[in-house]
């Protein structure tokens, strides 16, 4: 059965980031387009639902295709008043968002405004930036043994270890189910800077975790995502990073979903798209009068992207979004969320964690806006979100320092004393619960298995 994703249209930093009306554009290394269509290719319903959920790694992850893109825009084009000299506002309007988030490095004269030069200089700069990090990539391949790429793993820092950051602190622990003393690995200390949100990527067997390394809702471009082997080495610790890399801007970068050839995250007021290869940009959508950006997940109709804004700490401002060809619309939004989180497709619509001081209650946000309970967890400030196999639920919580297991209708603690355990991940070829612990700055990896 084949399905279709819409991935709608990319921006970057925008002078108005509370604009009323969304003024979404595309800006790749070579196409434009006003719209994205993903195809999300599943087994089976179920298979569809676990697609779409945070941290899901059974089955195939969604198909994409980036169909129907045109060329970027001429100079004559954008420069609409014909004055030979392109200003802000104008590529603002022809959806140039690199060009605007690079602006004073286009601007080489420093008169405010870009020439024809200037630009064709700025796109030239991008594509071998581009083209750079792909041969990087495909180097560092190629050098992997073949004893590695047998097994799936990404290709490993020329040092054995980490890139771009001091040592780790690796500590390993007797296997066993998951306890509040008894993780199997720790990693990170050193290295990571407000880890929030872990992925599996089942294809190179590493563990990717995004680094806010600062204020959550800063516009730093700092943060960073590495990539870990499942023996708590780094590999890279800046394998996608916005400091020092003029072709990525990566603020504060949280959750993240992977599909086919994409890993998307959601960063701020924008979510962005790498290739999930390389590591390069490929598309961005900016989401308009958003506040923090948390959580991305296909919807329950397997074509719709969704994204959660937790917004500030009196949760006025929260927000679930649906991102649509044209724009980014709210679902829901106000206090009544609590600070809406974590996500995940759920019997036609929405799971959602609330980050509220006081919320408890994992709820049911229909497609109408409305929502509905679910269950009630042990404490509050609901944070990660995600389904194992088995079809259990596992929801962490900052007030109870925990993860919780929902089953069966009854909600068990399988790890405790873990203070702020973020957007949680799973290893299920390992069957390992993966906890990115934010004000610790590392990975803690459990056991799930029944073995102990």
């Amino acid at each position: 059965m084949l399905y279709r994703t819409q991935i709608p249209n990319r921006g970057k930093r925008h002078a108005n980031p509370r604009a009323a009306t969304p003024a979404i554009g595309i800006d790749a290394n070579r196409f434009r387009v006003g719209a994205l269509v993903f195809l999300l290719l599943a087994g089976s319903a179920a298979g569809l639902a676990m697609a779409a959920e945070p941290g899901r790694t059974s089955g195939d992850a969604p198909r994409i295709d980036l169909p129907g893109m045109g060329p970027e825009p001429g100079f004559a084009e954008i420069d609409k008043d014909s004055d030979a000299r392109i200003t802000r506002e104008e590529a603002r309007s022809a959806g140039l968002n690199r060009l605007l988030a690079r602006w004073d490095d286009a601007d080489t004269d420093h008169n405010g405004f870009i020439g024809l030069a200037e630009l064709e200089g700025f796109r030239l700069q991008r594509k071998a930036l581009q083209e750079g990090r792909n041969d990087r990539a495909d180097d560092a391949t190629r050098r992997q043994p073949s004893s590695d790429r047998q097994a799936g793993a990404g290709p490993r820092a020329a040092d054995g270890g980490q890139r771009n950051g001091g040592a780790s602190d690796v500590r390993q622990t007797a296997a066993g189910r998951a306890d509040a003393d008894q993780p199997v690995l720790t990693t990170g200390k050193g290295s990571f800077k407000s880890p929030e949100t872990v992925v599996w990527d089942e294809r190179r067997d590493v563990y990717l975790v995004s680094n806010v390394n600062g204020g959550l809702t800063d516009v730093d471009d700092n943060g960073f995502i590495s990539r870990v082997a499942p023996d708590g080495t780094i590999l890279e610790r800046d394998w996608i990073a916005g400091e020092g890399n003029p072709s990525v801007v990566l603020n504060g970068p949280k959750g993240m979903l992977l599909t086919d050839r994409y890993l998307i995250v959601a960063d701020v007021h924008t979510v962005r798209a790498f290739d999930r290869e390389s590591g390069a940009p490929v598309h961005e959508i900016r989401v308009y009068g958003s506040t923090m950006l948390n959580y991305p997940a296909v919807g329950p109709d397997g074509k719709t992207l969704y994204v959660t804004d937790t917004g500030k700490a009196d949760g006025q401002d929260g927000a679930v979004y649906r991102l649509t060809d044209s724009g980014a619309k709210a679902v829901a939004q106000g206090e009544s969320l609590q600070r809406p989180d974590g996500l995940l497709a759920h019997e036609g619509g929405l799971l959602v964690t609330p980050f509220g001081k006081g919320a408890r209650e994992v709820y049911k946000l229909g497609m109408d806006g409305k929502r509905q309970p679910f269950a009630q967890m042990p404490a509050a400030q609901l944070d990660g979100l995600l389904r194992l196999p088995d079809g259990s639920l596992l929801v962490t919580s900052w007030a109870g320092n925990a993860v919780y297991q929902v089953k069966d209708g009854q909600t068990q603690t399988v790890a405790s004393g873990i203070r702020s355990p973020a957007q949680i991940g799973y290893d299920a070829k390992r069957q390992r619960l993966l906890v990115p612990v934010l004000r610790d700055d590392e990975l803690r990896i459990y056991s799930l298995s029944s073995e102990s």
